[in-house]
């Protein structure tokens, strides 16, 4: 199966994944990506069998991609407990966002947000339109991508180049 990226991404590269990856020489074995962000060219060049190195400097990015990678059931069912998404728990959720000790919690925040924020800007947008409890891409079928989510040969850690 075809692993996308779950994540809607402010500058995100899902369109432009073939022209870019003709540019990546047929025999590269590994890439290390500086600006991970939704990651749509690291997962193609991993489901390629491409070794990626991905780093990103936006904390609860990387706490989403680590949680992931890592246990996408659990982060799916934490998830599951925030759909429908009011409006008015929106603004609580930016501030757990921020607040949160607990890396799950960021982790599952985060994904809430991304999908139900204008463009998903996440922190810095407000809630995107669909209706007075309803958000079009905050959906199960967004949250069951997360859930049978799995690559081989991706990793993403914080950093700051």
């Amino acid at each position: 199966m075809i692993q996308k990226s779950p994540l809607r991404y402010p500058g995100g590269k899902s369109r432009a994944v073939k022209i870019i990856s003709e540019h990546i020489p047929k025999d590269t074995t590994q890439i290390c990506s500086p600006f991970f962000g939704g990651g749509s060219l690291e997962i193609h060049w991993a489901q390629n069998g491409i070794r990626v190195y991905g780093y990103d400097s936006f904390g609860p990015l990387v706490d989403f991609w680590q949680v992931l990678l890592k246990n996408p059931k659990k982060l799916a069912n934490n998830v599951k407990k925030f759909h429908p998404l009011k409006k008015e728990e929106f603004y609580k959720l930016q501030k757990i966002q921020m607040e949160s000790k607990n890396k799950l919690e960021r982790a599952t925040v985060f994904f809430v947000l991304n999908r139900t924020s204008f463009s998903g800007s996440t922190l810095s947008g407000g809630m995107a339109s669909g209706g007075k409890d309803n958000n079009p891409r905050f959906t199960k079928s967004s949250i069951a991508k997360l859930e049978s989510f799995k690559i081989k040969n991706l990793s993403i850690e914080l950093m700051d180049f």
